[in-house]
């Protein structure tokens, strides 16, 4: 990979590959909940590998920048626990029935936003920095802390799902394409979030700084 001599370029390919992650998981899985939506498609098995989808990219993308940039790094591992957190992130929101298609029958009054989004904020916490902890172990961030990367990869999930969630509550698209769209943009802002969050937590001693 090329090594960027400017710590201004290698941060902003941080960010980029974090919006970019993001933005394939969250299209994905905003066509994921269309599409089942509809019936096509079985509920649990879509969301589930939508989810993984979505993992899967964003810690790929993430470790092909970390690779090489960070001493001892493995991007196996990184890969595998982001992919890891986000199937149980996912796994845990179909258990409580989070997202789930309402029955034709059931009432649909849905709390008001201003409740939602701290709920979401909180969930991001926890979940992001449970990723973050096993991005930093398994993956060998070293000269990292793992409880500063904890914090960040925590603080920047909770900023990432107060806007994944405003989104989903305000904006429910009918056809697969306008899904893409929407979750596309709204992933890519999330992972600027992302990025921004834990963009100072990486190692001092990497070409970022």
């Amino acid at each position: 990979m090329r090594q960027f001599t400017h710590p201004v370029s290698a941060a902003m390919i941080w960010l980029l590959v974090c919006m970019l992650g993001e933005a394939i998981g969250i299209a994905g899985m905003a066509t994921a909940y269309v599409a089942t939506d509809s019936g096509s498609l079985p509920y649990t098995a879509t969301i589930l590998v939508a989810g993984g989808i979505e993992g899967l990219a964003l810690g790929a993308f993430q470790a092909l920048v970390l690779r090489g940039r960070v001493r001892g790094f493995s991007s196996t591992g990184w890969i595998v626990a982001t992919l890891g957190v986000a199937l149980l992130a996912y796994g845990a929101s179909l258990a409580f029935g989070a997202g789930a298609p309402a029955a034709a029958d059931a009432a649909t009054v849905a709390p008001p936003l201003f409740l939602i989004l701290p709920a979401a904020g909180a969930v991001g916490l926890v979940l992001g920095a449970l990723m973050g902890a096993a991005q930093a172990m398994f993956g060998r961030l070293h000269h990292v802390p793992v409880m500063r990367w904890s914090l960040a990869s925590g603080l920047g999930w909770a900023l990432a799902m107060v806007v994944i969630t405003a989104a989903a509550s305000s904006f429910v698209p009918q056809t697969l394409g306008a899904a893409a769209l929407i979750g596309g943009l709204t992933g890519a802002a999330a992972g600027l979030l992302l990025g921004l969050a834990t963009l100072f937590a990486l190692p001092r001693q990497s070409s970022f700084f």
